[in-house]
């Protein structure tokens, strides 16, 4: 029955797509989804998350379709109420976080395919493309494993030097690594170092890299210092997971994932995943900003079924942490995904605060929607909005 709506609502719209034309010679951007690929043009891509400024046009397509285009349909919803059903909408966005999501259908009959992506609409004009923190992986023994993405067009020649690129850096006494794991991030191709810190690391770690004999020359990245004519050197902080050119202050964010932190709004909700040695018993921690949700005793809402929810009083965090709350829960007991609300107080769970420039919100329904997915038995997972 749903289908059926949706394909009336697609022919109510094929009479007034005709009233618009869209340009398709864009270029494209990958997405950590599975093949086909949401891509975007216009905004940058990092992850599950697109960034852009403020009213300019930005296009969103799919790339790696298994038949060509015009052998299936498509229904985008572009967030605010506007909808499309060509094969490469574009749309102006003003300032705020946005939800777009396409759902696609071969018109010869098959399974529906479903992709979304979270699109952040700031003032930033410039964003940071030749250091790129992929993820932070918290690891035993207090350890974080920060994947970094290094900008290989950052070496003049890097396709005719032969050889494995390198780095070279004081994370472990200025050691000297080839690094053979690359990835495409906005049709740029990256190297990817792994580096290992403690948690609470507070040293700035120096670094450079290259391939044969050539070392990067990035003086348009902001982790860039010059160290004489033409020639410079990395520096970054590392800690808890986080990745600054600037040392990380005593008020931190918790987690390794979640809302974006340094955008135009301070990230309403973070996660992290607390891995046991107990199989099937990793857990998914759920933190809270609470400056969205002040009160006397604020707390999470989980949605055990339709219009039935249980209020959690949250733990509220101090130190390093003040201004944060979190709450548990248990990953096996996620498969069907986790809604939830929060509150300034736990006595009266129907008051909530403003969850709505969270990248996992849900508008529709005034809640989060988080989707757990990977790996469970190796303990590899990923977590995106629920749609």
């Amino acid at each position: 029955m749903k289908k059926t709506i949706v394909l009336l609502f697609v022919a109510a719209l094929l009479l007034v797509s005709c009233m618009k034309e869209y340009d398709d010679n864009s270029v494209p951007t990958p997405t950590p989804n599975a093949a086909p690929f949401l891509k975007v043009s216009g905004a940058t891509l990092i992850g599950d998350t697109a960034y852009a400024a403020p009213n300019v046009f930005v296009k969103f397509w799919l790339d790696e379709l298994s038949m060509n285009v015009n052998q299936y349909s498509f229904f985008w919803d572009l967030d605010g109420g506007d909808y499309e059903i060509a094969a490469s909408p574009e749309k102006k966005y003003e300032l705020g976080i946005y939800n777009v999501s396409v759902v696609i259908s071969p018109l010869n009959g098959g399974d529906d395919i479903n992709r979304s992506i979270v699109l952040v609409i700031d003032n930033s004009s410039i964003y940071e493309t030749t250091l790129i923190l992929l993820s932070a992986t918290s690891i035993t023994g207090g350890n974080y494993d920060y994947k970094i993405a290094m900008r290989s067009t950052a070496i003049y020649n890097y396709a005719n030097i032969p050889g494995n690129p390198w780095d070279r850096g004081d994370f472990t006494a200025w050691e000297f690594n080839y690094l053979t794991e690359t990835t495409i991030i906005n049709d740029i191709l990256y190297v990817v170092d792994h580096v290992t810190l403690p948690a609470n690391n507070q040293e700035k770690q120096r670094f450079v890299y290259g391939k044969g004999g050539v070392y990067a020359y990035a003086p348009e990245s902001k982790y860039w210092v010059v160290t004489g004519i033409n020639e410079g050197i990395f520096e970054v902080y590392l800690t808890n997971g986080q990745m600054s050119p600037e040392p990380i202050g005593t008020i931190l964010i918790p987690g390794d994932g979640g809302d974006p932190t340094g955008g135009a709004f301070s990230p309403t909700i973070r996660t992290e995943v607390i891995y046991s040695s107990i199989p099937n018993s990793d857990s998914l921690c759920v933190y809270i900003n609470l400056e969205y949700a002040n009160g006397s005793t604020p707390f999470i809402s989980r949605m055990l079924s339709n219009n039935n929810w249980e209020p959690l009083a949250l733990i509220i965090m101090s130190g390093d942490y003040t201004g944060w709350g979190y709450q548990t829960f248990a990953i096996n007991n996620l498969s069907n995904g986790l809604y939830f609300r929060f509150g300034p107080n736990v006595v009266i769970p129907s008051v909530y605060g403003n969850m709505s420039n969270s990248k996992f919100y849900l508008s529709g329904d005034n809640m989060l929607g988080l989707q757990i997915s990977g790996l469970k038995l190796v303990g590899v997972y990923q977590i995106t909005r629920h749609n």
